[in-house]
C-alpha cells in the first residue's frame, strides 16, 4: 500500500539481527537488538503483525526469566489502546486516509490483538509449569538417586549397557512404566499362590529375598533353590509394588541412563525399589493374597 521508509528497513534489519542473536543463545542481545527495532517500528509506515511484540517475552523466558517474561505481556495487554491510538496519529501525520477521514484502528482489532495477548500468557505460564514441573522430577530422581545408590545397582546398569555409567544422561522410570515392567512376574507366583497365601510374613527371610533378586537381575536365575518363606516375602513386596505405584503412575522413580535398554527395566526395577526394600503398606492377609492371584489389577497400560 505504500513503499516503506528508512524506519521500516532498519526495524526489519533489526528483527533479522534478534533472530541469528537468540539462535546463539545471545538472549540479552537478542532483546536489546528487539527493543531498538521496535522504537524505529514506532515510527515507521509499515503495519507490524502484533505478534511481533511476543518475541522479548519468548527470549527473556529461554533465558530463564520468567518474571520477566510475564511483565513483559502483561504491559502489552495493558497498552494495547495506547499502541494503536499511537498508530492513528501516524495515520493523521502521513496522512492516511480512509473513507469519513484518517485511517482508523477499529474495535474488533484492538479487542483480537488483546485476546491473542491473553493467549500468549496463558500459554507462558503452561510452559513454566512443564519445565518446573520437569525439574521438580529431575531432582527428586536425583535424590532418590543419592539415597539409594550403590555398587550393586551401578554394576547391573554397567553390565546391560556393557560400558561405564560415566558421561550418560539420566532420566527417570516413572510409576506406570514400573507397574507393566512388573507385571509379567505375576505368573512367577501364581503356581504357588496357596501355599505362599498360607505362610506368615518373616523378617527374618528379606535377606535371603534381597539374595534371589540379585540372582534373578544378573543371572536370571529361577529361585529354585530359594525357601518358601523368601518366596513370601518376595511376593509381598511385589504385590505391593504393582499397587504402590499404579497410584503414582507419572511420578519418577528408577533412575537409569538416558536411552536404558527396555528388556533391562526389570532387572533394575528388582535393584533398585525391591531389593532392601521397606514396604510401604500393611501385609496382605491370607484372603487377600488369594484374592490378588485372580483379580489383581491390570496396569494402566492395560486398561
Amino acid at each position: 500500500m505504500f513503499e516503506k521508509d528508512a524506519y521500516s528497513h532498519e526495524a526489519s534489519e533489526l528483527l533479522k539481527k534478534a533472530t541469528v542473536q537468540a539462535k546463539s543463545s545471545d538472549y540479552d542481545a537478542a532483546i536489546d537488538s528487539l527493543l531498538l527495532a521496535y522504537s524505529k517500528m514506532k515510527l515507521s509506515n509499515t503495519e507490524w503483525g502484533f505478534k511481533t511484540y511476543f518475541r522479548v517475552a519468548r527470549y527473556h523466558h529461554l533465558a530463564g526469566r520468567f518474571d520477566e517474561a510475564l511483565q513483559w505481556l502483561q504491559n502489552l495487554y495493558a497498552s494495547v489502546d495506547e499502541y494503536f491510538d499511537g498508530r492513528e496519529r501516524m495515520y493523521e501525520q502521513f496522512g492516511y486516509r480512509q473513507k469519513g477521514g484518517f485511517l482508523k484502528v477499529s474495535a474488533h482489532v484492538r479487542l483480537n490483538c488483546k485476546n491473542i495477548t491473553a493467549d500468549e500468557i496463558d500459554l507462558l505460564v503452561k510452559r513454566q509449569k512443564k519445565i518446573e514441573n520437569r525439574e521438580k522430577k529431575a531432582a527428586k530422581s536425583k535424590k532418590s538417586t543419592n539415597n539409594k545408590s550403590n555398587d550393586l545397582y551401578i554394576a547391573y546398569l554397567e553390565k546391560c549397557l556393557g560400558a561405564s555409567t560415566d558421561g550418560y544422561e539420566a532420566e527417570a522410570l516413572v510409576g506406570g512404566e514400573i507397574v507393566e515392567a512388573l507385571w509379567p512376574f505375576n505368573k512367577r507366583f501364581q503356581a504357588s499362590v496357596y501355599r505362599l497365601a498360607a505362610i506368615p510374613y518373616d523378617p527374618s527371610f528379606e535377606k535371603e529375598a534381597d539374595a534371589a533378586l540379585v540372582a534373578y537381575a544378573f543371572n536370571g536365575d529361577n529361585w529354585s533353590s530359594v525357601s518358601l518363606q523368601a518366596w513370601r516375602v518376595l511376593f509381598e513386596r511385589h504385590r505391593q509394588a504393582i499397587i504402590f505405584f499404579q497410584l503414582q503412575a507419572d511420578e519418577p522413580f528408577v533412575p537409569v541412563p538416558q536411552g536404558f535398554p527396555s528388556q533391562h527395566y526389570l532387572g533394575a526395577i528388582l535393584l533398585f525399589v525391591l531389593h532392601q526394600w521397606r514396604l510401604p503398606l500393611p501385609l496382605a492377609s491370607e484372603q487377600e493374597l488369594l484374592a490378588w492371584s485372580g483379580n489383581a489389577p491390570a496396569p494402566m497400560t492395560q486398561q
